[in-house]
């Protein structure tokens, strides 16, 4: 089987704001109803037209260039202190560890069901003790590497698939789980709070969606 390798291309943006020239004093007003304090901003805006210029920073990847600088689908970015950039492959479910410079320092993870191998990867984090966390959800496991890329262990959501997942700065996870009941048609989305070890702390949103569903209830579906 042939097989398709996507040029990809991580582009990061220093943003150049030109100077705006202050056209006149602010001329909203602000009142205070019920103790409630309301502020009516003019129609003009304060300062005259802004003007943005994107200058390219940093380019990972180029039509003709090493293989090993090539993405297949990139899911999921996370740079460390150090401003080491990993990009997470979703096709070849691995990280590729870049320097600041844009150069290759080493890949993490390989696809497979043993020790340190990743079933499919969703997102990728820096804990705050600089070791890498993967969201697994092939798997429903989250894996925690070294920088170096060594395997540190992997935790297993009890009975949750992680549709969707964010991370704190306290180490708590905020995980989408998608349920489906035997037998029935119907879905349940709960916004999940977790803690480091993958126990739940909280509910914080609930959607069930009928077997019958149109499309407005899966507009109840929260994004975060």
């Amino acid at each position: 089987m042939r097989k398709t390798v996507f040029l990809a291309s991580f582009l990061m943006f220093i943003f150049v704001m030109a100077a705006c020239k202050r056209s006149e004093d602010w001329k909203g007003k602000i009142r205070e109803i019920d103790g409630i304090v309301y502020v009516q901003n003019p129609k003009d805006p304060m300062f005259d037209t802004q003007i943005l210029e994107l200058v390219e920073e940093l380019r990972i990847g180029e039509m003709e260039t090493d293989p090993e600088y090539l993405f297949a689908r990139i899911v999921s970015l996370a740079v460390d202190n150090a401003k080491n950039i990993y990009v997470a492959d979703g096709m070849e479910d691995h990280i590729k560890v870049f320097s600041p410079e844009g150069l290759l320092l080493r890949t993490i993870g390989r696809p497979g069901q043993g020790p340190g191998e990743i079933g499919k990867i969703d997102k990728i984090f820096i804990a705050e003790d600089g070791n890498l966390i993967v969201v697994d959800p092939a798997r429903r496991e989250i894996h925690s590497f070294t920088p170096d890329g060594q395997h540190v262990d992997s935790l297993k959501f009890d009975k949750i698939y992680p549709y969707d997942t964010e991370r704190d700065s306290d180490g708590n996870f905020y995980v989408m789980n998608f349920d489906r009941p035997q037998g029935s048609r119907a879905s349940i989305f709960e916004l999940l709070k977790l803690n480091k070890n993958l126990e739940k702390t909280d509910t914080l949103v609930k959607v069930d969606i009928s077997s019958q569903a149109d499309q407005s209830e899966y507009n109840d579906i929260p994004y975060f």
